[in-house]
């Protein structure tokens, strides 16, 4: 046994008791595998211990000054740690814990498992430690990111240098005042889109024009398409404008629609214009009249009443739009998609889901093209009329020469019921009459043979019809 003054301890390197070689980096009377637990230390030596009860305790804990290396797992009740140093290791997995705190940052490079891509979480929150029935709450500070008088909840931003930003925030105020307000939108010059199954449904663009099936509105409220809109019961006012003194009224300014807009009701208005300006028209030409007699030939006006569904009572007059498809009108027929609509009996001109309605701004046409073709065919008559009135003074002429044409075997009663029957068509003016009479005298022998028609045209006397 040597004492190695300037060594670390005592060198034996054939250390024997009672005939048995102790290895000299064990102390005496300690036997390899078995040592008590007061005296499991292992130090600065390749051995190992594989127990699990205590091999290594200290009742008043513990302290490693230096880099600590376990290979196995650390079972603890508690585990703190604190930065001594700015090259501290990473603890790269733990087994499961009871509890894990800590009073700086945890930075995890992957999945906080139990948290957020395994186990249950049934409550999350931010900015709170109170106990909350929701998944998920946020509970703004009142002072941290600010927008105005609004607490920024959430802020998503994309990934390019100069992103897109969309934020909801909610106000700092009561809320029994009716001004505060909750907030979701984008915080730069940008649309706010919303879509349904993985498609754009509506869009508020960023000029403030909302969109509803379409992603570029031009107008403050843009919908395309057919467009069926019901407001209210009957019972209930929908809207109503008022002026500061009271009086109901609504002004609107000029509109323009590119699209069909269905009515179920009834419109009224002072004057109703079409468009009909003939810089926007081409290859002009003259209705036929054969095409506007269509309409008053074969089409039918008729008086009706509504079926229930349409909650409108009373006769009315009108035209079937069916009729008009029917006599080749289909110029009179506007067609709307309309759901629910049954199909009719011809399938052809009255199919499912499609209304039929007649355009009678355009029948004013076809009434006009027909009063301007009755209007030529009475000034037309007019003048036939006019010349048979100037035939007809020739029959004034001179009745009394009549006399000496008489047959004298014709009866004197006949012939003064033939010239008061004359008298009277000469008084309202019927040329044709008085020479149907005349011809009926010379037909029967009362005037003989020597009168002639040009007789009565060549008198020269004129008897006033009156």
């Amino acid at each position: 046994m040597t004492f190695d003054s300037a060594g670390t301890g005592i060198n034996t390197p054939a250390l024997s008791f009672g005939g048995t070689v102790f290895n000299q980096n064990y102390y005496i009377s300690i036997t390899e595998g078995s040592a008590d637990i007061s005296k499991a230390l292992i130090n600065n030596t390749a051995s190992s211990s594989s127990s699990t009860t205590g091999a290594l305790r200290c009742l008043g804990g513990g302290y490693f000054g230096g880099d600590s290396l376990f290979s196995l797992a650390i079972t603890c009740t508690d585990l703190y740690g604190s930065i001594l140093t700015s090259t501290q290791p990473y603890i790269t997995s733990l087994g499961t814990l009871s509890g894990l705190s800590t009073t700086g940052a945890i930075t995890c490079g992957g999945n906080l498992n139990g948290f957020l891509s395994y186990g249950k979480l049934t409550e999350l929150g931010i900015g709170t430690t109170a106990a909350t029935a929701e998944y998920v709450r946020i509970t703004g500070s009142g002072s941290d990111y600010l927008d105005g008088s609004y607490t920024r909840m959430m802020r998503c931003v994309g990934s390019n240098t100069t992103p897109i930003e969309f934020q909801i925030e909610v106000g700092n105020g009561t809320n029994a005042t009716s001004t505060n307000a909750a907030w979701i939108g984008t915080r730069t010059n940008n649309d706010l889109r919303f879509g349904v199954n993985d498609s754009t449904a509506m869009t508020l663009s960023a000029a403030g024009r909302l969109g509803l099936g379409t992603t570029t509105p031009n107008v403050p409220l843009h919908i395309p398409g057919f467009t069926s809109i019901s407001y209210g019961n009957g019972s209930t006012m929908v809207y109503r404008l008022r002026t500061n003194n009271g009086v109901t009224e609504m002004a609107l300014g000029p509109i323009l629609y590119d699209t069909t807009a269905v009515f179920g009701g009834y419109i009224s208005c002072a004057a109703l214009a079409t468009t009909s300006d003939g810089r926007l028209k081409q290859n002009i030409q003259s209705a036929p009249l054969d095409r506007i007699k269509i309409l008053y030939d074969k089409c039918n006006v008729v008086i009706y009443e509504w079926i229930p569904s349409e909650k409108r009572q009373g006769q009315e007059v009108g035209f079937i739009a069916q009729d008009l498809v029917r006599a080749g009108l289909t110029d009179l027929v506007s067609v709307f998609h309309r759901d629910g609509m049954p199909v009719g009996e011809d399938a052809n001109i009255s199919p499912k889901d499609v209304q039929l309605n007649v355009d009678y701004s355009r029948i004013a046409a076809y009434n006009m093209k027909m009063i301007q073709h009755l209007m030529a065919e009475i000034e037309e008559l007019k003048k036939e009329n006019k010349s048979f009135s100037s035939d007809g003074k020739c029959l004034h002429r001179s009745l009394l020469f009549l006399r000496r044409f008489v047959s004298p075997y014709a009866s004197t009663c006949r012939l003064c019921r033939s010239v008061r029957r004359l008298h009277s068509f000469i008084k309202i003016g019927s040329p044709y009459g008085c020479l149907s009479l005349l011809k009926s005298l010379m037909d029967d022998q009362i005037l003989h043979d020597g009168f002639e028609l040009r007789d009565v045209e060549i008198a020269t006397v004129t008897i006033s019809p009156t």
